[in-house]
């Protein structure tokens, strides 16, 4: 499993210990800046709740408009379509879908893996454990992973 975590911060150094610090209680590494990153491409990533249209006019609309990837998922009981651009088509794909009277739930930049892994059941817990240790942090700002939803 790789992760790449983005922050803000005013002190570069006390925000790399903090991150060090809850890695290590997981009892997981971190590695050098940017060595990583050749695992993850930059995408626009636009959220859509799936509305009366089906999934499947969704799924055309959002090809029609350009997008490069889609994926379903369910979130406490209701479907949501993430739909995956470069990021200068992003715009583009977003006016397209609203223009068909889809509403956007979130659009954002964000780093996606190129090959996702599975984790076995076990390890479930353990990684929810470090990713809400990660969140909590008031330096993390954005947690990106090679898992499978």
């Amino acid at each position: 499993m790789v992760l790449v975590l983005e922050g803000i911060t005013d002190n570069k150094n006390r925000a790399l210990g903090e991150i060090r610090q809850i890695l290590q209680k997981h009892n997981f590494k971190m590695a050098n800046e940017g060595s990583i990153k050749w695992q993850f491409e930059r995408r626009g990533i636009i959220l859509v709740k799936q509305n009366s249209k089906t999934k499947e006019d969704l799924e055309l609309l959002a090809i029609e408009a350009g997008a490069e990837d889609i994926q379903w998922y369910n979130e406490e009981g209701e479907d949501f379509l993430e739909i995956r651009t470069i990021p200068e088509t992003m715009e583009a794909v977003k006016k397209a879908i609203e223009g068909q009277g889809v509403a956007i739930k979130s659009l954002s930049l964000g780093w996606v893996a190129k090959e996702e892994v599975n984790l076995p059941a076990p390890d479930r817990e353990k990684i929810d454990k470090l990713f809400n240790d990660l969140d909590d942090s008031e330096t993390v700002q954005n947690i990106y992973s090679n898992l499978k939803n």
